[in-house]
């Protein structure tokens, strides 16, 4: 899912800008609007706690000690 949601968000950028410039002459609105997603995206990733979970299963897979 990231993977493709990379790949529209890269097209969709690249297009839109192309037609914000077209219709405004100026790339003005783009720039506004990516750094509007880019604050949104930061924090939407701020609540994210990425520390590693023990499950069985990786319990299992370490190495045995001596």
């Amino acid at each position: 899912m990231c993977f493709l949601s990379h790949q529209i968000g890269s097209f969709l950028g690249a297009w839109l800008g192309g037609l914000v410039f077209d219709l405004t002459g100026s790339y003005s609105l783009l720039w506004v609007a990516t750094v509007a997603a880019g604050l949104i995206a930061a924090l939407l990733h701020f609540p994210i706690d990425d520390t590693v979970v023990m499950t069985p299963a990786r319990r299992s897979s370490r190495p045995a000690q001596a």
